[in-house]
């Protein structure tokens, strides 16, 4: 430093004495010694101003060299190629980073024509726009590729301006090899992207799409259509989303129904259900300038969805309408799912349900059950066989019979997900059945008896018949003697009245199984009446070693009634009939007694007795206490079943009491008070 100042003061003070040699000098002789030392002071002060300004100048000298050195240091080494160009586009500077972007020494460039450097395609375009430069004299970029030995092309931005003589062009110039590649890598993932992908403006306006955003709505958007007007026009709820978009937000929009036609009418007329998100694209000052909208078609979802959304509210309304109780448990018998019924049938606590353990359920169930280790050991056999199905009915401690079915859940490879109890209250189809299976017996057994009553009435119709048929005949032979005349007419009308017999019974009987039988009510003395029929009884040809009584238990005035007297002595008729036929030796009696109002008449006899079994059943149309006795004694079976219509559209009731072997007793009861209209 000291060393420069001296160089420097030497070489100053040459100049000095060069300098004051041209000039005349003043005689000094001529000052006065006051003014000398003022000159002198003056020279002084003069000397080390000079010096002064010397030390400046050397300091601005050096910072001017360490200035030019940190400048060369960043133009040769900055990150960006910094070239300059002659006006014919020949290099006449260039930093180390442009001279590695060429690949060259940098000293082997100076001069060479920088369009050398470029491939064929890019070089027209460069003398454009370096034409463009020297005429423009403002700014100017460009984006050129490089003719490197490599596979991957080497693009660069080029941004240039003349320089202030008008002679050069300084050129920035930045390679872009790897951003221009990611960019084409990013169209070429958008372009082959599944999803619909619409990238627009500021003003939703389209800029560029891929093709899976033509298949998805049919055809390109028009320029003149705004995707951001569109959606708002159709919720305007849309429009904040939009602005949160616009101030670099990531949206994700709910879904649409959205049908493509309205924005174009190339587009398809059709309904679809899209799922969006927006997103915005930042330019160098990291503003949103472009927005990506990407699409994804879930018509198929959605329709799936409301597939599935009305398969789970039907499966969900059958199992709670269901009658049947459900329960389901998952591999590892946790409760997973059950209906109310299931909850009602069984009255099960909801704290057991709720804990979801089948275990306190399987013994809460088991203790209502009859047969309670049947179903415990049922229901182990089934934990280990996880593919049995099985079904079987339990009868409950109550009475109640449940019809249980059992199935497992098998998915894909034979896998167990767990098991499926349906329980269904089968107690009344139980009764009926029963109810039915009796139905079908006493249908059976009517049939039979159509049957055995058809072939007795056939009998018992030909039978007087043949009578009346073959003793006519012998009427029409002469010389028939008086006696056997008298003889052949009795058996005629015997006949005749036993047919006429079964055909009223017929008659009766049908009249009344159509509901078509009258009462005719007349008022009488229950005592004239029983009298009347002891005398015709006691007279019958049936009595033979029987006797026959009657018994009157209150005075005549007492006795009367109002009731059908025709039917009341066909009733007791058709019992003491009977009576009389199956009573082989003994007594009959029949009388009356007054109870509640109530006459209550009885036939007693010593007879056969009847079957307690039979003792409902003989009250019926063709039935007799015995399959042998229509062979044995006769008679059509429709007595008992005439007596008891009479009876019930009297008012009253009839019913049996009998002994096999030891005898029975009819009993039947007209109301006392009996004051009916005629039906």
């Amino acid at each position: 430093m000291k060393k420069d100042n001296k160089l420097l003061n030497s070489t100053l003070r040459q100049k000095a004495e060069e300098l004051l040699k041209r000039k005349v000098p003043a005689k000094v002789s001529d000052l006065s010694g006051a003014e000398v030392l003022k000159l002198l002071h003056e020279l002084e002060v003069h000397k080390l101003e000079l010096e002064l300004q010397i030390e400046e100048l050397v300091t601005a000298k050096e910072k001017a060299l360490s200035d030019a050195r940190k400048y060369s240091e960043l133009y040769d080494f900055a990150p960006s190629g910094y070239i300059t160009l002659s006006r014919e586009g020949a290099i006449t500077e260039i930093n180390i980073h442009g001279a590695q972007m060429l690949d060259k020494e940098r000293s082997l460039l100076i001069e060479k024509r920088f369009c050398s450097f470029l491939i064929q395609e890019s070089r027209p375009l460069f003398q454009l726009f370096l034409k463009s430069v020297f005429q423009s004299k403002v700014k100017e970029t460009c984006v050129v590729s490089l003719m490197m030995n490599t596979a991957i092309q080497n693009w660069i931005h080029i941004s240039a301006q003349v320089n202030s003589d008008e002679e050069f062009c300084n050129m920035i110039v930045v390679d872009i090899s790897e951003q221009r590649n990611a960019e084409e890598i990013l169209q070429d993932i958008i372009e082959n992207n599944p999803m619909s992908i619409q990238i627009v403006d500021r003003n939703g306006f389209t800029l560029n799409t891929n093709s899976a955003h033509t298949r998805l709505f049919g055809a390109v958007p028009p320029p003149d259509f705004s995707i951001f007007h569109d959606l708002q026009s159709k919720d305007p709820a849309l429009k904040d989303l939009i602005q949160q978009s616009r101030d670099g937000e990531v949206v994700h929009f709910p879904d649409i129904l959205y049908n493509p036609h309205n924005a174009s009418s190339e587009c398809p007329d059709v309904q679809l259900w899209i799922r969006a998100v927006l997103f915005p694209l930042k330019n160098n000052e990291r503003d949103p300038d472009r927005f990506v909208l990407m699409h994804e078609n879930i018509t198929e979802r959605k329709q799936n969805e409301a597939a599935i959304l009305f398969r789970n509210i039907l499966l969900s309304t059958l199992q709670d309408v269901s009658i049947d109780g459900i329960l389901v448990v998952d591999e590892n018998r946790r409760i997973l799912f059950y209906n109310k019924q299931f909850v009602e049938m069984w009255g099960i606590p909801a704290k057991l349900l709720d804990d979801g353990i089948d275990e306190p359920v399987l013994h809460f169930v088991a203790e209502q059950i009859a047969e309670k280790l049947d179903f415990l050991q049922k229901a182990l056999y089934l934990v280990n066989h996880r593919h049995e199905i099985s079904r079987d009915e339990l009868v409950l401690k109550n009475g109640r019979i449940f019809d249980r079915y059992t199935a497992p859940m098998i998915g894909e490879g034979e896998q167990y997900f767990g098991r499926v109890w349906y329980f269904r209250d089968i107690t009344e189809a139980k009764q009926a059945e029963k109810e039915l299976i009796s139905s079908k017996r006493k249908a059976e057994e009517s049939d039979q008896l159509k049957t055995a009553f058809l072939q007795n009435i056939s009998h018992e119709i030909r039978t007087p018949l043949n009578s009346i048929l073959g003793f006519s005949k012998l009427l029409n032979k002469p010389d028939i003697p008086e006696d056997k005349l008298k003889q052949f007419s009795g058996i005629i009308i015997k006949s005749s009245e036993q047919l006429l017999t079964i055909v009223n019974d017929i008659i009766t009987i049908s009249s009344l199984e159509t509901g078509q039988e009258k009462l005719t009510l007349h008022k009488f003395c229950v005592n004239d009446l029983i009298s009347d029929l002891l005398t015709i009884f006691t007279m019958h040809p049936a009595r033979q070693k029987v006797s026959i009584d009657a018994k009157q238990q209150v005075s005549d005035k007492e006795s009367e009634i109002t009731t059908d007297k025709g039917k009341l002595i066909q009733i007791l008729s058709n019992l003491l009939i009977n009576a009389l036929k199956f009573t082989h030796q003994g007594f009959v009696e029949f009388g009356y007694n007054i109870e509640d109002d109530n006459f209550v008449f009885y036939v007693k006899d010593t007879g056969i007795g009847i079957k307690p079994e039979m003792q409902e059943v003989v009250f019926d149309r063709f039935r007799q206490g015995d399959s042998t006795i229509s062979t044995e004694y006769g008679g059509t079976g429709l007595g008992l079943a005439i007596s008891k219509g009479f009876t019930e559209l009297m008012g009253g009731k009839i019913w049996v009491e009998s002994e096999p072997g030891k005898g029975s007793t009819f009993y039947f009861t007209i109301p006392a008070g009996q004051n009916r209209q005629t039906k």
